[in-house]
């Protein structure tokens, strides 16, 4: 099983999104224990900022694909980050 992160923004009606296109998704290596892929996701997140500055949070995903049928293993949610 291969683990990636997917960046989360609101959409108009504050409900939690994946962000599209190639910033949306970042491939986690798989060598590293959860805890440092959670640390990587959330410093490419702190990097996407200045493109995105809505990113509300991450999430680590689990799976052989990206799609929406993959594991959810970790979600972080910015603190003061308003969503539904």
């Amino acid at each position: 099983m291969k683990r990636y992160a997917e960046f989360l923004t609101t959409d108009l009606n504050h409900k939690k999104t994946k962000i599209l296109g190639s910033d949306g998704t970042f491939i986690l290596d798989a060598r590293k224990k959860l805890d440092r892929q959670m640390l990587d996701a959330s410093e490419r997140m702190f990097q996407l900022r200045h493109i995105h500055s809505n990113i509300i949070g991450f999430r680590v995903m689990e799976g052989e694909r990206f799609d929406d049928n993959n594991t959810l293993i970790y979600e972080w949610i910015r603190s003061g980050a308003f969503y539904k």
